[in-house]
């Protein structure tokens, strides 16, 4: 009876160090500095949506991929939309800064995307289909990975590769680290990957504006 009282006891003791973490405060900090970008048609009706991060009080980074709509709105975690410009977009990196009006963001602070890990926790943010804000973990599967065309084989540059889980609307959105640092901009998703562009790619961007 001693005996299986003390494995009892000891199973309590190894449940209780390999909880799962909480995120939430993680989250309601990050979730404040996500924005969403509302796609509209010529007629002013929404097609669909993208993500971004502010970066400062009024320039938001998000995926190039996004600016091609005729149409487009950011829409803040308080529900407000606000008009914006394009500041500078490259198609090859797939990064956009924008500017919004009238409104004062929340900035997320930039991490140094050198230091990524493989095996190192992340948490991406962002409002797949329209949905109120969506936040998903995961682990870093490896900080760069070439990616290729499948149909031609062009190369499509360098990536980091999580198990975060995107949908159609988090293009655009942050990558962030368990600091609460944007360590890169979440582009495409699928078969259990996602791929972002690394934050240190991004401000080389940044730069032109």
């Amino acid at each position: 009876m001693k005996l299986r009282s003390v494995l009892a006891v000891l199973v309590l003791s190894l449940s209780a160090c390999v909880s799962t973490p909480n995120y939430s405060g993680l989250a309601a900090r990050s979730v404040q500095s996500t924005v969403a970008l509302v796609i509209q048609n010529e007629k002013g009706e929404t097609r669909s949506y993208c993500s971004g991060v502010a970066i400062t009080k009024d320039i938001v980074l998000t995926a190039a991929h996004c600016m091609g709509a005729p149409q487009k709105l950011l829409k803040t975690p308080d529900g407000k939309v606000y008009e914006f410009i394009v500041l500078t977009s490259d198609d090859t990196a797939d990064i956009a800064a924008l500017r919004a009006y009238e409104v004062e963001l929340t900035p997320a602070p930039l991490g140094d995307s050198s230091l990524i890990k493989a095996g190192e926790s992340v948490m991406a943010i962002g409002m797949p289909f329209g949905l109120p804000w969506f936040v998903s973990v995961g682990i870093v599967s490896t900080p760069r990975i070439t990616v290729y065309d499948p149909q031609d084989g062009t190369d499509l540059g360098s990536f980091i590769m999580s198990d975060v889980l995107i949908n159609p609307g988090n293009s655009g959105g942050p990558l962030f680290n368990m600091a609460g640092e944007v360590i890169g901009i979440n582009t495409r998703g699928g078969m259990g990957m996602t791929l972002a562009v690394a934050i240190n790619d991004a401000k080389e961007v940044l730069k032109r504006i």
